[in-house]
């Protein structure tokens, strides 16, 4: 007698196995606003979470809080800087850090010597 025919289910006609194609998962930051430092610090969120908090009232300012599994958190703040893009070479342009500096040195300048030349007339009144 041949055994595996009675360890065959004679219902399981084929069955083709498919594959399961990956799901691929967007995970989409919602962007809060809070008023200032105190808005974010009071932002109430559960345990093992991260948000990111943009300031209402300097939005250069951008909060990031994580909070742990028992909902104490943590929280550092970032300057948001615009970087403009070079769309020739894919890259970011070089910054003018240096040339406002100049440009802020020079003004500082010109207005010490403004002050010091009424400075000079004040006392030669």
């Amino acid at each position: 007698m041949n055994n595996n025919y009675y360890n065959q289910n004679p219902y399981n006609y084929y069955q083709p196995q498919y594959q399961q194609q990956p799901i691929q998962q967007q995970v989409a930051i919602p962007m809060v606003y809070v008023n200032g430092l105190e808005g974010a610090k009071s932002y109430w969120m559960g345990t093992n979470q991260i948000a990111y908090l943009r300031d209402n009232n300097d939005d250069t300012i951008l909060y990031e809080k994580k909070t742990d599994n028992v909902g104490r958190y943590q929280m550092k703040a970032y300057k948001l800087t615009e970087l403009e893009v070079d769309n020739t070479t894919n890259s970011f342009k070089a910054s003018n850090s240096n040339d406002s500096i100049k440009t802020l040195e020079s003004k500082i300048d010109a207005i010490y010597a403004i002050l010091s030349s009424k400075n000079e007339v004040l006392k030669s009144e």
